[in-house]
């Protein structure tokens, strides 16, 4: 009875985060169907485990075996407590200092169609498709692209490591699971610090600048125009 129960635990939890679509908040969807798989198969498991319990059940087993099975399944039991009592939430700006803003970002050829894009370009909306892409460009070209305009979503972080108290628009970016999410964005200059609010999601229009920060070039909006958003079905960015 105690496999059964750990199965169909397994089960109803996986099959909620496929159902509620809040498996992305874990991995990149181009793993989802695996999930499914892995839900398919506990299923199987369940029913196959269920029609054994029917076929060989016996009489009661004694006080102290029934321990001894329950401390044989604990590791088990308390996995599915921890992820049943625990919720799901997104990563947020209380990690971004951990994970060190753009503190992975690489300046790679495939950028190339995006720079060519950028220069014929007057105004720049960044997007969940091209994210990766234009924020790369814009942080190794911050001089080719000053004087435009652009609009881009995202949620505030304050940080003294590059301008001090300046606010940055920030989304996590997943290669493969939550685990190697890293988090990027672009400092936002306002006229009031005090009116983007850290964590909150914002989208904002303004003017990109390049400012001297540590010795190198880095872009900067000077935002003109910001309001408060709702933080999007799927927060994080997945680059294919």
């Amino acid at each position: 009875m105690i496999r059964v129960t750990i199965l169909l635990g397994f089960f109803v939890f996986l099959y909620k985060l496929v159902y509620t679509n809040e498996i992305i908040l874990y991995v990149h969807p181009r793993f989802t169907s695996f999930i499914e798989i892995a839900c398919v198969l506990f299923f199987l498991m369940l029913l196959r485990q269920c029609w054994k319990f029917k076929k060989t059940r016996e009489l009661r087993d004694s006080h102290s075996c029934f321990h001894d099975r329950i401390l044989n399944y604990l590791p088990f039991i308390l996995t599915l407590l921890v992820a049943f009592l625990l919720p799901n939430a997104d990563l947020n700006a209380n990690m971004v200092n951990n994970r060190g803003l753009n503190s992975n970002l690489t300046n790679k050829s495939s950028s190339e169609d995006y720079r060519n894009e950028l220069q014929q370009a007057t105004f720049v909306k960044i997007t969940d498709s091209n994210f990766l892409g234009v924020l790369r460009e814009l942080t190794y070209h911050p001089e080719e692209n000053s004087g435009k305009r652009i609009e881009l979503k995202g949620f505030a972080y304050k940080s003294n490591d590059e301008l001090p108290g300046s606010t940055s628009l920030v989304r996590y970016v997943v290669g493969c699971c939550a685990a190697d999410a890293y988090p990027y964005g672009i400092i936002c200059e306002t006229a009031d610090s005090a009116i983007l609010t850290e964590g909150a999601w914002y989208e904002v229009q303004g003017t990109l600048q390049t400012r001297q920060v540590n010795g190198r070039n880095v872009p900067v909006v000077q935002v003109t125009w910001v309001a408060a958003i709702d933080r999007p079905a799927c927060p994080y960015i997945f680059p294919n």
